[in-house]
Order: structure tokens, then C-alpha cells, then sequence
């Protein structure tokens, strides 16, 4: 896997979670935006996803309904056994590959950087969750343009931060 400098990586934050009403695909949006810049990436994620994301945004834990018997996700039970192994997540790194995404968990483990694969939904759970740092290559931004205008387009009302599922008044 071959690693990208520095220069070509940029942080982002979760800016916004949305929902799409139509046309086409519904689904929630989450949106990444440069942390020192203006750029905007939207992923489409479940709904599971966005419960994960939040409650780390929010710093509230879901109930075990739809976790495990201990009332963890999935990621939760990953940063377990690497904070188990000595090591520490560092941050997400997000690449496009092949119209797809390329997403992996840096952690250090005796004093070295490992990639842990994620898929793109898990590993912006795991960096909300675990308050990591999310990098995205530059080529990110540029890789799913067309879908990007589709999603920011008036069909979407914005759940998180503020609660509004008012479906848009644009004729549908």
C-alpha cells in the first residue's frame, strides 16, 4: 500500500450528516469538509453508521440493541484488542481507489505505524467514536465529483448537528 506525503493528505472533520429524500438512491449523506480549507466530501452511509457516528460525535453510548452482548460496535471491539496489544489508534487515512474507497486505521503498536483495512463507513465511525484524526488524500476530492453534486443538491435536510427532517419543499 503505497503511502502518500504528508502534503498530499488533508485533514477533515465530520462537518454535517444529511438525508437524502430523493430523487433516486435515499440514504444519509455524511459530509467531511477540510479542517483549514473550504473543499466538502459527501459519503453515503446506513443508518447504523450514522448512530455510531453521533453517539461519538455526542459523547453518548447506544444501547446493546444492535451491538453485541456487551453493548459494543464492532469498532469499539477493534480499538479493544489494539489497546490490548499495546497499541494506540493514531489516525484514518481515506484514498480513492478504483471508483471506491481505500480506508485504513493507523495505529502504533511498539513504537510502530500499522494499516489496519476499515471499510469507509467502520472507519469513520472508529475516528468519530475514538476521536482520531480523519487525512484524505487530494485525489478524494476529485474522484467522485459527479456524485458530489448529487448530494448537494436540494433534496437533503440536515440531521446532525440539528435535527431537522422536515422533507425539502422542492416538488419531488
Amino acid at each position: 500500500w503505497a503511502l502518500a506525503s504528508e502534503e498530499q493528505m488533508k485533514q477533515v472533520v465530520i462537518d454535517r450528516i444529511s438525508f437524502m429524500w430523493a430523487p433516486g438512491p435515499q440514504g444519509y449523506i455524511l459530509w467531511l469538509k477540510e479542517k483549514d480549507g473550504a473543499r466538502e466530501h459527501a459519503v453515503l452511509i446506513d443508518v447504523r453508521t450514522v448512530m455510531s457516528v453521533v453517539s461519538g460525535l455526542q459523547r453518548f453510548t447506544t444501547s446493546g440493541r444492535g451491538g453485541t452482548h456487551r453493548g459494543q460496535k464492532p469498532v469499539d471491539f477493534v480499538a479493544e484488542t489494539i489497546e490490548t496489544m499495546g497499541g494506540k489508534p493514531v489516525r484514518v487515512e481515506i484514498r480513492a481507489k478504483q471508483y471506491a474507497y481505500d480506508t485504513r486505521v493507523v495505529v502504533k503498536v511498539r513504537g510502530k505505524e500499522e494499516r489496519i483495512r476499515f471499510s469507509i463507513e467502520e472507519a469513520l465511525a472508529f475516528a468519530a467514536r475514538h476521536k482520531v484524526p480523519l487525512l484524505m488524500a487530494e485525489s478524494v476530492f476529485s474522484a467522485f465529483k459527479a456524485i458530489q453534486e448529487l448530494f448537494n443538491s436540494n433534496y437533503t435536510s440536515r440531521i446532525w448537528p440539528f435535527a431537522d427532517l422536515t422533507p425539502p419543499t422542492k416538488n419531488i
